[in-house]
């Protein structure tokens, strides 16, 4: 095989390892031609050897180098996957997940969603979730408008803490019922962009959008 910068290991030219896939070469005695069984491994946590998918073949390779140069290069193709950077929308799509996934989690542990009389699931009132939501944004402009402190964390500002507040009712509701708000978010963010009524020369105009 060619020099690379991390080889493979093959075990008794036959099988290799790696953090993310197990490869195992076998030959088909019936063509002369060799295959390639591999399993990935779950990529979010390479050192947890478990297979999370089924096993995949590769096939129709003339001799063993062949399919070792094969199974080579796929593993440094996983391997440059692992290490390159995120896009944009990943990290924003990620960063926001995790906020619904944390914000949910919380109340759900804290019993807001559990009927407390029956101990059993409880169906939120959209409708009721939404104004709650809103409830935290008069609140700030209460703060903003007085110039308050909050009061249960003096050390911030009331508009602070009560917009902390909506956010974290928004990113409850949407892990409570579901929402692709991680998606929805970076696609109106993206839209926004585009948008011809967001041009700066369209504001501009009679009609156009001021604030």
């Amino acid at each position: 095989m060619t020099n690379k910068a991390i080889d493979l290991f093959w075990h008794n030219d036959s099988k290799a390892h790696s953090p993310f896939t197990e490869y195992e070469i076998r030959k088909n005695v019936e063509t002369g031609k060799y295959l390639i069984k591999y399993w990935n491994y779950n990529e979010v946590t390479p050192t947890t050897e478990k297979a999370v998918e089924s096993p995949q073949t590769a096939t129709g390779f003339i001799s063993l180098e062949g399919a070792k140069n094969w199974a080579q290069n796929h593993f440094e193709e996983k391997l440059q996957n692992w290490f390159k950077a995120p896009t944009e929308r990943e990290l924003l799509t990620n960063s926001i997940q995790s906020l619904v996934d944390a914000c949910h989690s919380r109340a759900a542990a804290n019993g807001w969603w559990t009927d407390l009389s029956t101990g059993e699931p409880l169906t939120r009132n959209k409708g009721e979730m939404m104004m709650l939501i809103v409830s935290e944004i008069a609140e700030a402009m209460e703060g903003h408008r007085k110039g308050l402190k909050d009061d249960h964390l003096p050390a911030y500002g009331m508009e602070d803490v009560e917009s902390a507040d909506a956010l974290i009712r928004i990113f409850d509701y949407a892990g409570g019922h579901n929402l692709k708000l991680a998606n929805a978010f970076v696609d109106k963010l993206d839209y926004n962009d585009n948008r011809v009524d967001h041009k700066i020369e369209n504001r501009k105009k009679d009609g156009g959008k001021k604030y």
